[in-house]
């Protein structure tokens, strides 16, 4: 779809709004459902970032903008009906989900986010994605996560409720590495330092023995 074709499209319907399905432009599955206007539509395909707009904020929104995990648009296509648009978009997920995934293909490999699949569970593209589908109400109970936001949901009064196991909670980990050649090699040595320290055996120790607490 090109700028000079927006005006073609069936503006009048639905008050200069029109429903867009973003679909992961390699797999193919259904990443989220948004509006755009005219200007949402003319920024996504000048700028290729999947852009909407916001009924609730009355502003244009570009997906990621807050947490950097931009859609980045393939292409737009509109229905039959030119009331519709399918939004073909490669999803910025984040180093850690692609990480973990990464981590448990490899070692239980890809059969497991089957059987994952068959009980509704839903991966997201960030960490930061997961308190807030449990505050919006699209699921019951998380694991894992940006945990700290879950906190800041519960402090602000939303419905969300934060449970700890009597018999303690695991720790889990991400790969770190610092950079040999850093930008900065003042950065560095005391990075190393911290990175020996944090995952030293004392440290560790401390870590695990470390009673859980709630809230």
């Amino acid at each position: 779809m090109k700028l000079s074709d927006i005006a073609g499209l069936d503006w009048d319907k639905g008050d200069g709004l029109l429903p867009a399905i973003v679909q992961d432009a390699l797999s193919g599955s259904v990443l989220m459902l948004g509006y755009m206007n005219r200007e949402a539509l003319r920024e996504t395909l000048a700028t290729r970032r999947v852009t909407f707009f916001s009924r609730a904020k009355q502003r244009l929104w570009t997906k990621g903008e807050t947490s950097g995990h931009y859609l980045d648009c393939v292409e737009v296509v509109p229905d039959c009906d030119l009331d519709t648009l399918l939004v073909k978009a490669h999803p910025a997920y984040s180093g850690t989900i692609m990480n973990a995934t990464f981590q448990i293909a490899r070692d239980l490999g890809w059969g497991y986010f089957e059987k994952l699949a068959a009980q509704n569970v839903m991966q997201v593209q960030s960490a930061t994605d997961v308190p807030k589908r449990i505050s919006l109400g699209e699921r019951a109970v998380m694991v894992d996560g940006a945990g700290y936001l879950v906190i800041r949901y519960k402090e602000a009064g939303q419905p969300v409720e934060i449970v700890y196991p009597e018999e303690g909670t695991p720790l889990a980990t991400s790969p770190s590495a610092v950079f040999k050649a850093a930008p900065n090699p003042n950065a560095a040595p005391p990075a190393r330092r911290c990175n020996c320290r944090w995952w030293s055996a004392s440290t560790s120790l401390s870590r695990r023995c470390a009673p859980a607490r709630s809230l």
